[in-house]
């Protein structure tokens, strides 16, 4: 398995290092004579058959003098008034008789019990109210011997304090409390029911962040909201490859008008090219039964490829694993006398948006050719491309072959006739040659061919 990211799990448990006992967290609280608690940990078989328990010796008490381990949760104003439930697992190597207490630092008791520990593991409940006001220091939890007691030994594993009257099902927590700390390959390795959401993350040339799952509803994870669909994404399984050889595969986006991004529908800002080179990373998310989060797995990390389909309705593109970025030619940069760059690439530098041409279809037009009123002069959108954005073609890509007098043809007709009013937008396209780099484009810096190299054949 890759490197996981575990998640903590928001629980009721307000205490932390519920199980490690001989954590300083938990004070060896001790006056008036008898000795501090000792503590030996992971000693024990546990309630789940662990060996997590610690073994806990108490000093003999008498009134007046105790011996506990207390821990402090929440603060004084969050408390006052309010019920608390205290819950631990105990077993003794005797019968013995302890104390459980909550109360804050100034002796204001919220629950005092003294609970009988048998030989078997059991799970002690104490529920109190805190006064409503009075309340000084701090809140504390307790269990040891307190008044007139004698030396035990007891076994305890897994406390609990949590807001309420009841005791619900155990969290082991370590630090800050109120959070279960995951460890996802332990848990993979025990669980009996998993549930998984794939959560992808585009990230855009301009530095915008999308963020989409599969799974049926939003999810928040590590601080980012993941959207369950419109758009809906599917994906083809993941290839894992050794060496240099550059995994890919295929997404499916599927999306109607109204699914936008930056305003702009969604399969109509992949066919304007806002998509192109974006990175994607998608990560695995597994959840336990009741749908809390225990990690992530980081499944395919790389950037968005061709789209090799575009409909009314859905787009299929080409994801190339991260990897394709270190197979390259070389060297880079071929000596030819046609530029090296692609129109609107990183290296061309020109941005696509800014060369749209927004315009209708006129009367007169066929599945053939596109009858228009741009004012671009002849062969200008020669080898470039079109998306319609309204009527039966909406949402497609189409090449165009040829520009000329105001008329778009195509090399092949398009799916459904034109209408006039239909609106598309249009791109020029470039023939790689220093002279259209420099009057149709005004690009010459970034121009990446060598026009004065030799024909091949020249004699030299």
């Amino acid at each position: 398995m890759k490197t996981p990211t575990n998640i903590d799990t928001p629980v009721a448990n307000q205490l932390q290092f519920s199980e490690q006992f001989d954590n300083p967290v938990w004070v060896k609280d001790s006056a008036n004579g008898p000795p501090p608690a000792t503590i030996t940990p992971n000693s024990q078989i546990d309630p789940l058959n662990g060996f997590t328990a610690d073994t806990i010796n108490f000093g003999a008490t008498s009134i007046g003098n105790w011996a506990l381990l207390t821990q402090t949760f929440l603060d004084i104003a969050t408390v006052a008034g309010k019920t608390f439930t205290f819950s631990i697992w105990l077993k003794a190597a005797s019968s013995v008789q302890i104390n459980l207490c909550i109360e804050d630092t100034g002796g204001h008791v919220a629950v005092s019990t003294n609970v009988n520990i048998t030989t078997a593991w059991n799970r002690f409940i104490v529920t109190g109210t805190f006064p409503s006001s009075g309340l000084v220091g701090t809140p504390i939890v307790f269990f040891g011997n307190d008044g007139t007691m004698p030396a035990s030994t007891v076994y305890a594993w897994g406390a609990q304090v949590e807001n309420g009257a009841t005791a619900t099902a155990y969290a082991s927590t370590t630090t800050p409390a109120g959070v279960q700390h995951n460890n996802l390959v332990t848990w993979l390795q025990t669980t009996t029911e998993i549930r998984m959401a794939d959560l992808y993350t585009f990230t855009l040339k301009s530095g915008a962040v999308f963020r989409y799952t599969s799974w049926d509803t939003n999810l928040v994870v590590m601080g980012n909201t993941f959207l369950t669909g419109p758009p809906n994404i599917a994906r083809s399984a993941i290839e894992e490859k050794l060496g240099m050889d550059v995994a890919t595969l295929e997404l499916t986006i599927e999306a109607s008008l109204t699914d936008t991004v930056n305003g702009i529908p969604v399969l109509q800002a992949i066919g304007r090219g806002l998509v192109d080179g974006a990175g994607l990373r998608i990560d695995r998310l597994f959840m336990d039964a009741g749908g809390n989060q225990i990690g992530t797995v980081v499944r395919f990390s790389g950037f968005i490829g061709q789209v090799e389909e575009l409909t009314r309705s859905a787009a299929k593109i080409t994801i190339n694993a991260a990897t394709a970025f270190l197979n390259m030619q070389l060297p880079a940069i071929l000596l030819q006398p046609g530029c090296t760059n692609t129109l609107f690439d990183p290296r061309c530098g020109l941005f696509k948006a800014r060369f749209a041409n927004n315009l209708t279809v006129q009367a007169g037009s066929t599945v053939n050719k596109l009858i228009t009123t741009s004012s671009q002069p002849d062969t200008y959108f020669d080898n470039g491309q079109l998306i319609f954005t309204s009527g039966a073609n909406n949402g497609l890509v189409k090449a165009i072959r040829q520009f000329i007098g105001g008329v778009i043809f195509f090399n092949s007709p398009l799916p459904f006739a034109p209408n006039a009013g239909d609106a598309f937008t249009a791109y020029p396209g470039c023939d790689k040659t220093q002279a259209t780099c420099t009057t149709k484009f005004n690009n010459l810096a970034n121009f990446e061919g060598y026009p004065y190299v030799p024909a091949p054949e020249t004699a030299i």
